[in-house]
């Protein structure tokens, strides 16, 4: 006779590809928890994801809050901080998609629920989930000699394969909004916090950044995401010396991962930080879109 399972219990909201690739499969390989189940405002998907899972399907969201420890989002930004402020106020902790909100008021109202609920709350901002990674950009930080960075991301995302017909993402600011979090999440690490934004460019599928940080450091960012691919590089330039590159090798799966082990590190303090950085992110890219040239410009 097998006892019963005690691990924490999370459920899935959202049946899009990327909760199909990544959320589904990473959750229901992590040994500290049990994917509880699936909801979906659609439920022909919802059905055909918790069938590959072997778990159940919840009718509504609330259904779900009550039979779950944690939840897990892949929806829209505009969905994320309409159903993340319910679940904290149900008492889940959770693992949120970036860009935290559409707009920093949104925003903010997720931070505070979060934070009034006493709840566990992690973005996941992919590039920050990579160990090597983050100990290589601070590496360069420490050395004290890097004087500027460049971000540059480029990618078809918008022309073909599944996130092509993502609504969000085709906005003018979708681009900004889809790759901004993982260019700030790889400068301020390297640079500081950015102080200053200008944004040269914004349209469809494109948008051009210069920033600057504190110290008075300077950082671009270039993203195409209609283009021919070539994923993300970062160049970091140096005193005195040659530019350095780094492209960062990406798992997603398995940055999911230990984004799930940081939600299941019982230290609220230091998730609310990764959530009010989060919310930072977007109220840099809210003010980038603000003082980006009108369309016609463009």
């Amino acid at each position: 006779m097998t006892g019963a399972d005690t691990r924490p219990a999370m459920g899935l909201i959202g049946t899009g590809p990327w909760a199909e690739t990544v959320h589904a499969p990473a959750i229901a390989a992590h040994p500290g928890l049990r994917l509880a189940g699936v909801w979906g405002r659609d439920r022909g998907k919802a059905e055909t994801l918790a069938a590959q899972l072997a778990v159940p399907v919840f009718d509504n969201a609330e259904a779900l809050f009550a039979a779950c420890d944690m939840v897990a989002l892949a929806v829209s930004p505009a969905a994320q901080a309409v159903i993340a402020p319910a679940a904290a106020r149900a008492g889940c902790h959770l693992l949120l998609e970036k860009p935290l909100a559409p707009t920093a008021a949104e925003g903010r109202i997720v931070a505070d629920a979060i934070r009034e609920a006493g709840v566990r709350a992690v973005s996941f901002h992919t590039l920050t989930f990579l160990p090597a990674l983050v100990a290589r950009l601070g590496a360069l930080r420490d050395g004290g000699d890097v004087v500027a960075a460049r971000y540059d991301y480029r990618s078809d995302a918008l022309v073909t394969g599944p996130f092509a017909s993502s609504a969000w993402r085709q906005t003018r600011a979708g681009a900004l909004f889809d790759i901004g979090p993982h260019a700030l999440s790889m400068l301020e690490p390297l640079l500081g916090r950015v102080t200053g934004i200008a944004c040269r460019t914004l349209r469809h599928a494109r948008a051009e950044l210069r920033l600057t940080h504190e110290g008075g450091a300077l950082s671009e960012v270039a993203i195409d995401l209609a283009t021919a691919p070539d994923g993300a590089r970062l160049r970091v330039d140096r005193r005195d010396r040659p530019p350095e590159w780094i492209r960062p090798e990406v798992d997603t799966a398995a940055a999911y991962g230990r984004a799930l082990d940081a939600l299941l590190v019982r230290h609220p303090d230091e998730t609310g930080a990764r959530i009010e950085t989060a919310l930072r992110y977007v109220t840099l890219l809210e003010r980038a879109i603000d003082a980006a040239p009108g369309e016609d410009s463009l």
